[in-house]
């Protein structure tokens, strides 16, 4: 496993886009673009620790926690962070 996430770490591509969510902590949020083969690491790891396998997977680096529609809605906010992505 351990080349499987070195592997995933060198495959990593990044800041794919900035979003929102009514969800507290997804208020705003950076989506991140990373290799299938975490997803893969992710379900043997919970295969060989014999727990259920885990749901959906949503890389992502939380901004702020809590926002409100109209937070969310400033530009100021997101065009402070659109130059994130792809870095």
């Amino acid at each position: 496993m351990q080349g499987d996430i070195l592997r995933c770490a060198a495959d990593f591509r990044g800041v794919t886009d900035v979003a929102s969510s009514s969800a507290y902590f997804m208020s705003l949020f950076l989506d991140l673009e990373v290799p299938d083969v975490l997803g893969s690491c992710r379900r043997r790891l919970a295969k060989d620790l014999q727990v259920e396998e885990p749901g959906a997977f949503r890389p992502h680096i939380s901004l702020a926690y809590g926002l409100s529609d109209e937070q969310r809605g400033q530009e100021g906010i997101i065009g402070l962070t659109t130059g994130l992505i792809g870095r």
